[in-house]
């Protein structure tokens, strides 16, 4: 999406209008919802059903779509997981200062 908001990216953002005033039609955290669903359905129904995970299946701008969506994937991953040790350092925190 950060292509598509500096246009170097071909589609458009969606947007409503609200008042006269043209808004993205999507906050920040829908669309990356948004995002992570398709994601998910082009890895599972695309490439894993439909093309049993062959490569060669996807050719050009499918393979870069593969390939920005699995990094997409593994961005959110790693995320979760650096979010998940801050909080279990917060804790173990804690549990330093009360003992």
């Amino acid at each position: 999406m950060n292509n598509v908001r500096r246009r170097t990216a071909e589609g458009k953002p969606t947007l409503v209008k609200i008042d006269g005033k043209w808004k993205r039609a999507l906050t920040d955290e829908q669309e990356r919802q948004a995002i992570k669903e398709f994601a998910e359905f082009f890895i599972q129904e695309i490439f894993i059903a439909q093309f049993n995970e062959d490569k060669s299946r996807l050719a050009g701008k499918q393979l870069n779509l593969i390939r920005n969506t699995c990094e997409y994937l593994y961005r959110l991953a790693d995320d979760d997981e650096k979010q998940l040790n801050k909080e279990d350092e917060a804790d173990e925190l804690q549990q330093d200062y009360k003992g």
